[in-house]
């Protein structure tokens, strides 16, 4: 039977339309084995959170990795022993309605994942369960095909080797995506829309206005087992 895939590099606790897409695949393949992003925003290492106040604006927090050596694989980058992150999202999140359920557990694997890309998955693969996610995540890495491939030809590669019928592709991938190229390969290539679910936000247990485009960290602190209402 041919799949509805979807590709992307792990993201590091990503937002709701980042689920959306994942949610929708029958399979969904985590691009682990291609260089890491040297961007100033890098997805793999930062996400999105509202800053601590109660009228609060978008701020960009990041890991740090363990060393700045931009030729690593995204599966080879180690974490560092940085506890700036876990400082952060206690001051802005601790007094919303499941911190004390999840922060723990966040805390923890923190502290035992030392590899950039097994904290990325856990967290996914964590979240996924809670929105009752049945959609099978697969590591790049693990797929027995073409690894000297650059660029779109890996991508396409990938995709014949899952037997895909449609892809669904992340509007990043716009710019390097060949429409004509996947029709040649009967591959249906599609950018989902992605509709915004506003859900509640609180603030020191006070709701506040709503901030789109947040780490889905921020649905799980305030709406709980509920998130999955919201995806």
């Amino acid at each position: 039977m041919r799949k509805i895939v979807g590709i992307c590099q792990p993201h590091f606790l990503p937002w709701q339309g980042f689920f959306e897409i994942i949610k929708n695949c029958d399979e969904f393949v985590i691009l682990d084995d291609v260089k890491k992003s040297n961007h100033n925003k890098n997805w793999q290492i930062s996400s999105n959170f509202r800053s601590h106040i109660k009228k609060p604006k978008i701020k960009n927090l990041k890991l740090k990795l363990s060393e700045k050596n931009n030729n690593l694989l995204i599966n080879q980058c180690k974490l560092s022993n940085d506890q700036s992150f876990l400082k952060e999202i206690r001051k802005v999140y601790y007094k919303t309605p499941y911190f004390e359920k999840y922060f723990e557990i966040l805390s923890y694997n923190f502290g035992i994942k030392k590899n950039l890309l097994d904290l990325n998955l856990y967290f996914l693969n964590f979240f996924l369960e809670i929105i009752n996610c049945k959609t099978t995540l697969i590591k790049s890495s693990d797929i027995s095909n073409d690894k000297n491939l650059k660029k779109l030809d890996y991508i396409l590669d990938i995709l014949k080797s899952r037997n895909c019928k449609t892809y669904l592709s992340f509007l990043g991938s716009k710019a390097y995506n060949e429409p004509k190229v996947f029709k040649k390969n009967e591959i249906e290539l599609i950018y989902p829309k992605y509709e915004i679910r506003k859900y509640s936000q609180f603030f020191k247990r006070e709701k506040i206005d709503y901030v789109p485009g947040l780490s889905v960290l921020d649905l799980l602190f305030n709406q709980g087992d509920e998130s999955k209402l919201f995806i």
